[in-house]
C-alpha cells in the first residue's frame, strides 16, 4: 500500500508536468526557478566605501592609491593591472545571456543570482536578458557584492514585496557578510511563494560562521511558513561542504519543525527518478582545481507543502544542474611541479576570465546554474 501511494503521487506529479505545458486552458501554471552565481558581476564605477578597485578601468580615479595601500604585493600587481572596462562588462553580460538563453530559449520565471555588485549593473543585466522587474540587497559586504532576484510578472505570479535580512551577531566577528533577500510572490487564491536568495560566507570562513547564517535563515523561513498557504524555496550559493561542523544544513537550516527538503538529495534518493537521470547530473555545481574536488555549493531547499502532492508542487524530474557543453571545459593539470600533473577533469565549469577581450576566451562562471520547475493549479 505504501508503494502504491507513492506510485500514484508520482503519476500525479507527472500529470501536472505534462499539463503545465499544455497552455493556460489546462488550469495549471508552470513556473521555472533558476539559481546562478554570476562570478563577480561588477559595473565600472567605484562604489564609495567598497573594495571594488580590481573591477574598475585601469585609469580610474583613486585606483593606484587604493590598490597599493596596505595590500600584499601579489594583490597590488593584479589590482593595478586589471582593466574592467565598459566593453568587457558588455561582453560579460552577453556571456550570461548565452548561458540562460542560447539553448533554453525561454527565461526562468524567477532568477535568483549572487555575486552581483549593485542595482546599476543589475539593471543592465535585466535589460540584456529581458526582465522587466528585479530586487536587490545592499549588503555590508566589503567588496560590495549582493544577491538579487529577477522576474517577469504574469497571471499567477505577481510580486508582493521584498525584505532584506542583515546577518548580525557575535558569530560573524568584525567581518560583515552578505544579506539574505526574501521576495514574496502572489500565486493567486491566497497563496504566497517566498523565495529566499542566499550567498553564505565562503570556505575561507569557519563552518560556525555559515552555521550562524543558517540559524538566522531558519528563523525567517519558519516565520514565513506559519501560514499553510505559504510556500518557500530557499536557494543560492551556500558555500557549504560535508566537512563543515557544526553543519549549516543538518544542524541549522533543516529541522523537524520546518521539514525543509534538499531537492538534490530528494532527487538522488527518489525511486521514481531513473538511474540514467541521476547519472546524468554532474558531480557538483562547483569545481575546485587545487584539490580536484567537486562541491554542491548551489542548492534548492523547499517547504514540505511543495513535495506532498497536494496541489502546488515541485516537479522533481525537472531538477537539473544545468551544464550545456559550451559552458564546460576540460581542466588540465599541466604545470610540471603540480602533484596532479598530467591529470584531466572533463566537464568542469568554464570560469570567467575578467582579463579576456574576446568572448571565445572569456568563459562564463565558476559555478553551474541549477534549475527546478513547479506547478500551481489555478
Amino acid at each position: 500500500m505504501k508503494y502504491l501511494k507513492q506510485y500514484l503521487m508520482a503519476l500525479l506529479a507527472l500529470t501536472f508536468s505534462v499539463c503545465s505545458f499544455a497552455g493556460a486552458s489546462s488550469g495549471v501554471l508552470s513556473l521555472e526557478i533558476m539559481s546562478y552565481n554570476l562570478e563577480n558581476l561588477f559595473d565600472t564605477v567605484h562604489d564609495s566605501g567598497k573594495n571594488d578597485w580590481g573591477y574598475l578601468p585601469k585609469g580610474a580615479a583613486g585606483k593606484h592609491s587604493a590598490c597599493t595601500k596596505n595590500n600584499p604585493k601579489r594583490y597590488q600587481k593584479s589590482c593595478l593591472e586589471s582593466d574592467w572596462s565598459a566593453e568587457k562588462l558588455k561582453m560579460k553580460l552577453s556571456q550570461i545571456k548565452s548561458v540562460i538563453l542560447k539553448e533554453r530559449k525561454t527565461l526562468p520565471d524567477v532568477l535568483g543570482v549572487s555575486e552581483i555588485e549593485n542595482e546599476n549593473v543589475l539593471a543592465m543585466l535585466a535589460a540584456e536578458l529581458g526582465y522587466k522587474d528585479y530586487a536587490i540587497t545592499t549588503s555590508p559586504d566589503k567588496r560590495g557584492i549582493d544577491v538579487a532576484v529577477l522576474y517577469n510578472e504574469k497571471e499567477g505570479l505577481k510580486f508582493i514585496k521584498m525584505t532584506e535580512h542583515v546577518m548580525e551577531g557575535p558569530t560573524f566577528g568584525v567581518k560583515p557578510t552578505r544579506n539574505i533577500l526574501e521576495a514574496h510572490f502572489d500565486l493567486g487564491k491566497g497563496r504566497t511563494l517566498g523565495v529566499f536568495v542566499n550567498h553564505w560566507p565562503s570556505q575561507a570562513a569557519p563552518g560556525k560562521v555559515r552555521h550562524g547564517v543558517a540559524l538566522q535563515v531558519k528563523e525567517e523561513v519558519e516565520r514565513f511558513l506559519k501560514s499553510d498557504k505559504n510556500f518557500a524555496i530557499i536557494l543560492g550559493d551556500f558555500n557549504t561542504v560535508p566537512e563543515d561542523r557544526p553543519h549549516p544544513f543538518w544542524d541549522g537550516l533543516v529541522t523537524k519543525a520546518n521539514g525543509l527538503t534538499d531537492i538534490h538529495s530528494y532527487f538522488m534518493y527518489s525511486e521514481f527518478i531513473s538511474r540514467d537521470m541521476k547519472k546524468a547530473l554532474p558531480p557538483g555545481s562547483y569545481f575546485y582545481p587545487p584539490g580536484m574536488t567537486w562541491s554542491l555549493l548551489d542548492r534548492f531547499f523547499v517547504s514540505p507543502n511543495l513535495v506532498n502532492g497536494k496541489g502546488v508542487d515541485i516537479i522533481l524530474s525537472s531538477y537539473e544542474i544545468y551544464t550545456p557543453a559550451f559552458i564546460t571545459k576540460t581542466f588540465k593539470y599541466d604545470r610540471p611541479k603540480d602533484y596532479l600533473f598530467g591529470s584531466e577533469v572533463v566537464g568542469a565549469p568554464n570560469r570567467y576570465d575578467h582579463r579576456a577581450t574576446v568572448s571565445a576566451k572569456a568563459g562564463f562562471s565558476d559555478h553551474f546554474p541549477i534549475v527546478i520547475k513547479m506547478v500551481v493549479p489555478r
